[in-house]
């Protein structure tokens, strides 16, 4: 390819990638069908700082399960017998499940820890045999890239064509649910090598907050005076109050974390706005951030003026997107706010009660509806009622029936004035017979009065019976049996109403639940309920009375007076009739931030179950109580605050404990509790939670408890199964025993104080595995013997399905050192032994050779029942540790021979490895003159060298030895001179005075300047004139002498005529063979170093030719040394160049070579 056209081709690349960016961005608002682009949503910059960040544990930190996924991919959309577009896709997002056709449900980019798992659907076209890969990361702890964590592929195995496929991510359980929040990322590759696209989400307790409606918002972007309505001419503006918690998402191709958009709809359905933003990368504030604490949109909002459409709007909330059918498309809605724009003057609130009366509260229901009336009516405050009555009712194997105010027995509606009584006359509205616990009629109610007593803020009441998180509002007219609201049909009957409730006042008993505040979280803005029973008639007039008197007050203003109105009437009642009461306000916009403390609590609280099941059962047995779900049923809710802080007290765990303490900071007041009050009941904290202490008290609501809101969006009922489900595993060590390892399957725990452990784990099979020693000090230990159930083995397998106590016995041992230095004991070295047990020990030596023998010493010991004394065999008994030495003396005998002199030492045993110094000393005088006997040194075995010839030798001795001296004879000769004292001396060969028997001395004797040699002579004989050197046999003392006699000068000599004739001729010739036998030997020295050379060179070469490299090391280092002799002269030039010259052939045989092999490679 021409560089022109490679140029080209790059250019319309990045013009494509860079089309593809724009697209991405503009067409979730191109869906949408956007008319206005407002300002950017921003990010917690200047409010999220270190004190927010929580930085999720690595990927490596795991501590339960990892990581773990898979997927399906086997449906067929469409076939086809030849392709050439495989290796493409027509669609792809993520979502949290899908159905059997591989349509998504629930599609989002926001997945809970409680969600079962993170799904990417995707349609690509395949050939047989074609794959497509998953790859998921999660972003990095402290940068901005992404860690590996998870794969699978997809093999399409039987047709050409499109293929619907699933890849997935586990989340509940597994290492997603366990650290968070967390972004992750998947990149879908063909055949794993070419990108198809890539997904993002997240996995957090956050999300989006309950979005509201307000008026305004201050300078830290925070609601003023939400609302529903907005009036013309009184209201300028509406703003949308947006935020999301805990934000980890973040897509790195758009740069952003999150990407949301909100379309405000008019009362005729068509889009009035869009407003468009995103949160910017929390990364890009500090890098070892992994979300931001929250963010929220404080610029959104619209005018509100004479051309402002009036009737019922909505805010949807559109987030991030996904591709579809070849289009991008966002997300969502992901939640929708109601509210009402008029161009009127209504009153300030509505307040409407749903009088569920048709059951055993008929009495209380009617008294209820008189103390309404008997207030003086307002046009500000609306008094709307629709009341249901009963036909009648058992009480007490009894028929009730109240037949007053018409006795009539079907619903109507009233709009209640001053001294109105609950007559047929003076309804509103006949509905005739209805059933109050039908989600329809409830919806109907609200909507009904909204549209027909329109205000600024709006009360409804639901008065009747309560069940707690089971539901409320019971009807005795339906058939076959009594129905009810259960929560998933409160939160139907409060959605799609025209406005958000302001406030919901539940007067029914048990009803300030945590599950039934998370229920109605996204259609009130306040609940008011009471954690425990409810009492009735609660004083409704003095509710009213306080509205109509103040009817401005805010909805977080009237839940406290009608909280304090409450607990006041209860304390005004006798404490036989009300013993205790309970009645809290709660802030429903607050309710996802205790959601998420929550989150955090019950995980930890399932991960600590195990090592702290019996501090939790504690926590739970202290925490305070109510009466539940049904009369005179205990057992099933306790105040949650009060558990997370006796949780917090009892547990040492630090992490259970920081969450323990996150609920109690939710919980308090001015986060999700307003205000709570009560009688007599001080560890009543505003709201409960369903916690019942017996497996069997869950199963018995599990089906409606699981169908709660709560339930299915939190880890709660997971915590609640697990810690209801199991036994508690006790495991006792006798004797006690703190601080061992015991181990439950693999894992490992420590015994307490009182050498138990205490395991919680649900019904199956475990092995148990006790410490088989345990050290008890020093030398002594216990020893598991048995368990006690006789059961001996360990480990052992046990069936955990009821409360089980195992008790692992142990035997007390004391450590018997017993060593010795030789031989053998009986019994062996280092044995343990049971405390008080006596037996017999004995001491044995080893087999001995000649000349060798072991002496026995006797026994030492130390501790309660040692023996030390000199009898080899005994008893002992093991009172405690101890330590027995048998101890032996290790002896070898030295035989020592010596015919002359005085051998030290002489023969005997000495101790094994004991240094011995021998020797002999002569018996002659050491100057004697005529005949010694000189040590000649010794032969001998064992440990002494074999020979030697001084007279002293040291030596260790480690086997039998033995020593022989050897001795000769010698005689003393004297040389003398005559006459005496002239010199030199004659020459002595060999030298000496001291002679060997037998040995030949030859003696030379000198000349002498003035004498002239005559003869040598001894004692017995004489030789003859001019005999020099003479030889003497030394087999005695001898005695011999040269003779000399006087010369003349040595010049006369010299000097006479024939003598100086010969003497000059002599010196010529000398002169001349030494010249030249110095310059032949030159010549001949120095062929040799030549050959030597050479020799030297081939013999390199020959070696080492197999390694070039280590061959030419060689042959450079021969040319050095060859070289330095040119420089020194030793070699002359000519034979240099021979020299150098073989070097270089073999160096260039080097380089072929080393060519052949590179070629080879």
């Amino acid at each position: 390819m021409s560089t022109n056209k490679k140029i080209l081709l790059s250019l319309l690349i990045s013009i494509y990638l860079l089309s593809f960016t724009f697209f991405s961005q503009m067409i979730v608002a191109d869906f949408i069908g956007a008319k206005e682009n407002c300002s950017t949503v921003q990010g917690t910059r200047d409010n999220a700082h270190s004190e927010f960040i929580e930085a999720a544990k690595p990927y490596q930190e795991k501590s339960i399960t990892p990581i773990h996924g898979g997927g399906e991919g086997t449906h067929q959309t469409s076939q086809y017998s030849s392709l050439t577009d495989f290796g493409t896709f027509t669609q792809h997002l993520m979502c949290k499940n899908r159905y059997a056709n591989y349509t998504p449900i629930e599609p989002t980019t926001i997945f809970s820890p409680s969600d079962t798992k993170a799904a990417c659907l995707t349609t690509v076209t395949l050939r047989i045999d074609d794959t497509v890969d998953f790859r998921w990361y999660y972003r990095n702890d402290s940068s901005k890239t992404w860690v590996f964590c998870y794969n699978w592929s997809y093999h399409a195995l039987y047709y050409n064509g499109e293929h619907a496929i699933e890849g997935y991510l586990n989340i509940r359980g597994y290492w997603p649910g366990i650290y968070y929040p967390r972004a992750y990322k998947i990149e879908v590759y063909y055949m794993n090598s070419s990108l198809l696209f890539r997904e993002f989400f997240e996995v957090t307790n956050g999300g989006l907050n309950s979005p509201r409606m307000c008026k305004d918002v201050d300078v830290n972007r925070n609601p003023i005076n939400m609302t529903s309505r907005f009036t013309i001419g009184v209201d300028t503006k509406a703003h949308y109050y947006l935020r999301f918690d805990k934000v980890a998402y973040f897509n790195n191709e758009t740069g952003f974390s999150h990407n949301l958009t909100t379309v405000w709809i008019q009362p005729d359905g068509n889009t009035y706005k869009i407003h468009s933003g995103s949160f910017e990368d929390y990364k890009d504030k500090n890098a070892t951030w992994n979300y931001w604490e929250y963010g929220y949109a404080g610029d959104d909002y619209i005018s509100i003026d004479s051309g402002t459409p009036t009737g019922n709007w909505k805010v949807e909330v559109y987030l991030d997107s996904y591709y579809f059918n070849n289009t991008w498309m966002p997300y969502g809605p992901i939640a929708t706010t109601p509210f009402i724009v008029g161009n009127g003057t209504v009153a300030d609130w509505t307040f409407m009660v749903y009088l569920d009366a048709d059951n055993s509260l008929e009495n209380a229901g009617i008294e209820i509806f008189l103390k309404m009336a008997n207030i003086s009516s307002s046009s500000q405050v609306n008094l709307v009622a629709q009341m249901d009555r009963s036909a009648g009712w058992w009480e007490n194997a009894e028929w009730k029936d109240d037949t007053t105010f018409g006795n009539w027995t079907d619903c109507k509606r009233f709009n209640i004035t001053k001294g109105m009584t609950p007559t047929p006359e003076n309804a509103t509205l006949d509905l005739g017979e209805v059933n109050m616990g039908n989600p329809n009629t409830l919806k109907d109610f609200v909507n009904w009065t909204i549209n027909n007593y329109p205000a600024n803020y709006y009360c409804l009441v639901l008065w009747d019976h309560g069940t707690g998180c089971m539901g409320v509002c019971f009807d005795y007219s339906t058939t076959p049996s009594i129905d009810f609201l259960t929560l998933p049909e409160l939160s139907q009957a409060l959605s799609g109403q025209p406005s958000i409730i302001d406030l919901v006042l539940i007067d029914a008993c048990s009803m300030g639940m945590t599950e039934v505040a998370y229920q109605i979280k996204d259609y009130a803005n306040v609940l008011v309920g009471p954690e425990g029973l409810g009492y009735a008639p609660a004083p409704y007039d003095n509710y009213v009375s306080n509205l109509i008197s103040n009817s401005s007050m805010s909805p977080s203003e009237f839940a406290r007076e009608v909280v304090t109105d409450y607990i006041n009437w209860c304390w005004s009642i006798d404490v036989r009739q009300i013993p205790n009461a309970t009645m809290s306000a709660i802030d429903l916009t607050k309710i996802s931030s205790l959601t998420a403390a929550i989150d955090d609590f019950a995980i930890n609280l399932k991960e600590k179950e195990t090592p702290y099941h019996e501090q939790i059962s504690l926590a739970r047995t202290l925490t305070e109580g109510y009466q539940g779900p049904y009369s005179n049923q205990i057992g099933y809710y306790i105040d949650l605050y009060h558990f997370a802080q006796l949780t917090y007290q009892n547990v040492p765990d630090v992490k259970l404990r920081n969450a323990a303490n996150q609920v109690m900071i939710a919980l308090s007041i001015g986060n999700a509790i307003i205000v709570e009050a009560d009688k007599a009941d001080p560890n009543a904290h505003g709201l409960s939670i369903f916690f019942p202490d017996q497996k069997g008290k869950y199963e018995s609501f599990k089906d409606l408890y699981e169908k709660t809101a709560f339930t299915i969006d939190t880890p709660w009922d997971e915590f609640l199964k697990y810690h209801l489900s199991g036994y508690v595993l006790t495991i006792q060590t006798y004797p006690s025993y703190p601080e061992i390892q015991i181990k439950v399957n693999e894992d490992s725990y420590l015994t307490d104080a009182d050498g138990k452990i205490k395991v919680f784990g649900l019904p199956s099979s475990y092995t148990v595995n006790v410490t088989t020693y345990v050290s008890i000090g020093p030398y002594s230990r216990g020893v598991f013997t048995k368990w006690n159930d006789s059961v001996t083995t360990n480990p052992r397998t046990i069936s955990l399905n009821e409360e089980l106590t195992l008790e692992a016995e142990y035997e007390t041992q004391h450590q018997l050192i017993i060593d010795t230095n030789f031989g053998t004991t009986n019994p062996p070295a280092n044995n343990w032994y049971k405390a008080g047990s006596t037996f017999q020990i004995s001491a044995s030596a080893p087999s001995t050779i000649d000349g060798e023998q072991y002496v026995w010493l006797g026994w030492s010991g130390t501790g309660l029942g040692s023996y030390t004394g000199t009898d080899r065999s005994v008893f002992i008994t093991m009172n405690g540790p101890i330590n027995e030495t048998a101890a032996w003396r290790h002896e070898y005998r030295l035989t020592v021979t010596s015919l002359q002199g005085s051998p030290t030492p002489t023969s005997g045993w000495f101790v094994a490895g004991t240094a011995i110094n021998t020797s002999v000393t002569s018996p002659w005088p050491l100057h004697a003159t005529d005949t010694r006997y000189v040590c000649t040194g010794w032969t001998a075995t064992g440990s002494i060298p074999p020979s030697g010839t001084s007279t002293t030798v040291t030596f260790t001795i480690d086997k039998p030895s033995s020593i022989e001296w050897n001795w000769k004879t010698q005689y003393f000769l004297t040389v003398l001179t005559y006459p005496a004292g002239i010199s030199p001396q004659p020459d002595i060969s060999p030298q000496g005075q001291w002679y060997d028997t037998g040995t030949l001395v030859t003696c030379t004797a000198k000349e002498i300047d003035g004498y002239v040699f005559d003869h040598w002579a001894c004692e017995e004989a004489s030789w003859e004139s001019g005999i020099n050197p003479i030889n003497v046999t030394m087999n005695d003392p001898s005695e011999v002498t040269a003779y000399y006699i006087r010369a003349r000068a040595w010049w006369e000599t010299l000097l006479r005529p024939e003598n100086l004739q010969i003497l000059l001729g002599l010196v010529g010739i000398v002169l001349t063979v030494a010249l030249g036998g110095t310059a032949w030997m030159r010549a001949r020295k120095r062929r040799s170093i030549i050959k030597t050379f050479l020799n030297e060179i081939d013999d390199v070469y020959s070696k080492h030719k197999a390694n070039p490299r280590e061959c030419e090391e060689e042959l450079y280092r021969l040319r050095s040394t060859i070289l330095e002799g040119l420089t020194d002269g030793k070699i002359t030039e000519e034979n240099y160049n021979i020299l150098d010259s073989r070097i270089d052939k073999y160096m260039k045989e080097l380089q072929k070579q080393k060519s052949r092999e590179h070629a080879d490679e």
